[in-house]
């Protein structure tokens, strides 16, 4: 299926560009904005935790045709998961809003770097299967 790879690389791309916003902001100032945006309504953390709980469920269901017909992308079902949950603790303790804590960023920039390669990898290798 291959519009559920296209859009799990979409997801896994925005969500690991929204993570590492606070530290690439200065330099690209779009994306803290698209990240304040995101964060002042919560309508829109909330479609996207739904969104990413979704995808979870239709990766592991749904994996990408050569791989086994279940648990086959189990390793970016895994960071779908994960992005999902991220999503919701920011909107539960509103972690993100008020972004001054330099543990905070430096957390979010290395599970958004490590997004990133998991994206990579998956479109690299999109039939690569991981158990």
């Amino acid at each position: 299926m291959m519009q559920l790879w296209l859009i799990t690389l979409l997801y896994l791309t925005y969500t690991g560009l929204i993570f590492i916003s606070p530290s690439l902001g200065i330099y690209n100032p779009t994306l803290l904005r698209i990240r304040d945006y995101l964060f002042n309504h919560e309508k829109y953390i909330i479609l996207i935790m739904i969104i990413g709980y979704a995808l979870t469920i239709l990766t592991l269901f749904f994996p990408i045709s050569p791989g086994p017909t279940f648990l086959g992308d189990l390793l970016v079902s895994a960071f779908l998961f994960f992005s999902a949950i991220n999503f919701t603790f920011i909107l539960v303790k509103k972690e993100l809003s008020i972004v001054i804590d330099e543990n905070i960023i430096t957390r979010h920039r290395n599970y958004a770097i490590i997004i990133f390669i998991v994206a990579l990898l998956h479109f690299v290798f999109p039939a690569w299967v991981i158990l």
